[in-house]
């Protein structure tokens, strides 16, 4: 019953929330003056809580959050009442990363705002002032008596406070399996917990004083650090298990776990989208369900035995979560957490020790926080060394939707055949492997079924960065990367966003110019995708021969100048401009025999468009049309195509170009990958 009026709640503050503002939605790219209070200024930056906007027609009250963009003031801190100069607002765009529409909705933002100026106008004192003065504080003197990397690793670790890790390090450690540990986790409380819980002990306090000291110190940690999903729940399950033990009865931890899902949920509808939430009560359940048949399987000492056993469950269960936010897998998690856990209570105690000793007597935290930081460069130092290892981490760049269904489906009937075989009192190794088979069996069956080639066809313009690169996959199931933007590592990040883990297989690559923003990204391709055959319509670069002739050695066909061909159930046509700029490559048209039609217009600048507008205006109507890098589109080219869409490859955000006559437009600086799907007798429609 109450799982049930918890759900109801959240059913009914999702909705009453969902949609934002709208005063700040009808303000969009329109300049600005915003009034509120900072409610945050870490993850995912300075998000302010919106009460009024000026215009210069008008002022309004208005509500929602916005994030600062732009010029953002140093020092601004969670409390301080500021008065925003915005030159525009603009929507969160689909763009992976930190700015994703996705992200920011998990943290109720509405609107980025881009700033030109910020005035502090007043100060509103609050409880979450006070904390993160308190956070500020704790900060400063970490910095103050430990240097790069090791006061961020200590601060992480130890105290959930958050500040920029180097690159190579971050990578390493998700490598390794072990990033999680500068997030706060459950596991931290519970070695909170049992650190306050030594102390009152040897104190000789009453049982009772101890649980409560307990509590109440584990409740300031996990305020202190943020109150991350994971923390919330293990302080919550810690509460609850106290509250039932003074009754003289036990807590089910599945029960718990539900209860306090639920009541999270009913809470805050959008924590159900946090990947903090989800990978807590996912890798708890899986710790509850199979830690306990690993460690009376595994061999060896408890001491490694346990934290192994407890990374592999919690692993297991969280992969599909793991793979499709993270896109990496550790191979070697298991052994990198093994090694470091046992560690892990000393440098958490070490940790926080020193911040507090360090924020109050600075001399007192020196020592403390010299060993945490010691202890962390070594698990830095065992995370390179097993990174590095061959085959350490997948990196899977996109998971499939449709694999994660297929586990979930596995899943489920794995449990189902693991419970059939259980009345049959059959052994337990025998049970485990007949109902992995089956699940086995099933999760392959649904991969395979949704793997199989839709039948219409899609596109995609990929998010490159410099220069342009898009990606058609045919209705018979063909791949075909037309162009490859200017670096190989950003088109080969961008594959794996679209492409599924498995498909490293390019039937066909076709190079419209000989522009370096268009095969500059070319080398990326050679050791990691399979590529069929290399149309060039171009001449090439010295870099772009070497590129080719790479593919070349790795199996590739290579056609030179082709100017029309039928291939993959489409006809395919170069467009060249005059003769004076012929040079510059072509603009390739695609038409597909399902129905739909594509112009790229490659890196053909303007001088050259409306020649090719010209000679090839019977020829280029499309359902959408892929510009030059930036833009640059001369009207002429646009009239010859006639599209329904237009999608700019573009290296950061900015405004959207308006076409007019009924061309909706997109940008890959805005959105990120632009991905258009065939329909049934309507062309290509926008996912």
């Amino acid at each position: 019953m109450a799982v049930a009026v918890c759900v109801l709640v959240g059913l009914a503050r999702g909705g009453s929330t969902a949609g934002g503002d709208a005063a700040l939605a009808g303000h969009i790219g329109v300049p600005l003056i915003v009034s509120g209070v900072v409610s945050a200024t870490e993850t995912p930056g300075v998000v302010v809580d919106v009460d009024r906007i000026a215009t210069a027609d008008q002022s309004m009250a208005a509500g929602g959050r916005v994030l600062l963009g732009g010029l953002v003031p140093v020092g601004l801190q969670v409390g301080d009442r500021v008065a925003i100069t915005a030159s525009a607002l603009r929507f969160p765009g689909r763009r992976p990363g930190a700015e994703s529409m996705e992200a920011l909705e998990r943290d109720g933002v509405d609107a980025i705002a881009t700033v030109s100026s910020a005035v502090v106008v007043g100060v509103e004192q609050s409880p979450q002032r006070w904390l993160a003065v308190l956070r500020e504080h704790v900060r400063e003197a970490v910095d103050s008596e430990l240097p790069e990397p090791a006061a961020s690793l200590v601060l992480g670790v130890a105290m959930g406070i958050h500040q920029p890790i180097d690159s190579g390090i971050r990578v390493s450690l998700q490598d390794a399996g072990l990033y999680h540990i500068v997030a706060v986790s459950g596991l931290k409380v519970i070695i909170v917990l049992g650190l306050l819980a030594a102390l009152t002990t040897l104190g000789g306090w009453l049982p009772w004083r101890r649980r409560l000291v307990g509590l109440a110190g584990v409740a300031f940690y996990v305020v202190l650090s943020g109150s991350g999903a994971a923390a919330m729940r293990s302080a919550m399950m810690a509460a609850l298990a106290f509250a039932v033990r003074r009754d003289g009865r036990r807590l089910d931890p599945f029960i718990g776990l539900v209860g306090i899902a639920a009541l999270l949920c009913g809470l805050e509808p959008r924590i159900a989208f946090d990947v903090g939430f989800q990978l807590s009560f996912v890798g708890t359940a899986g710790i509850l369900l199979m830690a306990p048949v690993l460690q009376r399987r595994l061999p060896g000492p408890r001491l490694l035995v346990v934290p192994l056993a407890v990374t592999v469950a919690a692993q297991m269960a969280t992969l599909p979560i793991i793979a499709a936010t993270f896109g990496v897998i550790s191979v070697v998690g298991p052994v990198a957490n093994a090694i470091v856990l046992p560690a892990l209570p000393l440098i958490v105690g070490l940790g926080i020790v020193g911040s507090v000793a360090a924020a109050t007597v600075p001399a007192a935290g020196w020592l403390p926080l010299q060993l945490a930081g010691a202890l962390s460069g070594a698990v830095v130092a065992i995370s390179r060394v097993l990174a590095a290892i061959p085959g350490a981490a997948i990196h899977v760049g996109n998971w499939p939707g449709a694999w994660i269904g297929a586990e979930i489906g596995g899943l489920v009937v794995g449990v189902l055949v693991a419970y059939w075989l259980a009345r049959r009192r059959l052994d337990v190794e025998w049970r485990v492997a007949v109902a992995g088979i089956a699940g086995a069996a099933v999760a392959l069956g649904i991969a395979g079924i949704a793997s199989l080639p839709s039948g219409a066809g899609r596109v995609t313009v990929l998010d490159v960065g410099g220069g342009e690169a898009v990606l058609m996959e045919m209705a018979s199931g063909e791949r075909v990367l037309v162009d490859a933007g200017a670096y190989p590592q950003p088109l080969l990040t961008a594959l794996g966003r679209v492409l599924a883990p498995t498909d490293l297989r390019l039937d066909v690559v076709v190079v419209t110019a000989s522009d370096p923003k268009s095969v500059g990204g070319l080398a990326g391709l050679v050791g990691h995708y399979a590529v069929g055959e290399v149309v060039v319509a171009a001449n090439l670069t010295a870099g772009g021969q070497t590129a080719v002739e790479g593919l070349r050695q790795g199996g590739a066909d290579v056609s030179l100048g082709a100017t029309d061909w039928r291939w993959g159930g489409a006809l395919w046509s170069c467009v060249t401009a005059d003769p004076e700029h012929s040079a510059v490559g072509c603009v390739l048209r695609v038409q597909a025999d399902a129905g739909w039609t594509v112009v790229v217009t490659g890196a053909v600048p303007s001088p050259a468009q409306g020649s090719v507008a010209v000679l090839g205006r019977s020829l280029l109507h499309a359902d959408l049309l892929v510009s030059p890098p930036g833009g640059g589109l001369l009207p002429v080219l646009l009239d010859a195509v006639n599209p329904r869409w237009v999608a700019v490859p573009t290296v950061s955000q900015g405004k959207v170009p308006e076409l007019g006559g009924g061309v909706t437009v997109a940008t890959t600086g805005n959105d990120g990958d632009l991905g258009y799907t065939a329909t049934s007798g309507a062309g290509l429609a926008r996912d």
